[in-house]
């Protein structure tokens, strides 16, 4: 498991459309593809889905399986920290996640 220290330079290394992708989809407890798309359409609109596996298979997920997966705790915390930083994609984020699962179980809306 990457510390935190881990966590930023991976962060640093990254492109701006996976970090802004990663922060927005940390506001999920589970990651799904539909959500992972809606969310990458609308941070990086011009990215490919290439941006997505980039994220599915990064240091950063802990688990993960066809459905989804789920970030690491330190990583969650940490790209939650940064999104917090600017309201606005906070916002749109929030929005996102909460039209994608709006029909999903009550252990996701936790």
């Amino acid at each position: 498991m990457p510390d935190l220290a881990n966590i930023n330079r991976w962060l640093a290394d990254q492109g701006d459309d996976l970090v802004a992708l990663a922060e927005a989809a940390s506001l999920a407890a589970r990651v799904e593809p539909a959500l992972l798309r809606r969310l990458r359409l609308e941070v990086g609109p011009n990215s490919d889905a290439g941006l997505e596996s980039d994220l599915w298979f990064s240091p950063l997920v802990e688990s993960k399986n066809v459905s989804g997966f789920v970030f690491q705790a330190e990583a969650r915390s940490l790209l939650r920290e940064r999104l917090a930083a600017e309201p606005h994609r906070l916002q749109a984020a929030w929005r996102i996640i909460n039209e994608a699962h709006a029909s999903a179980p009550p252990s996701l809306h936790l």
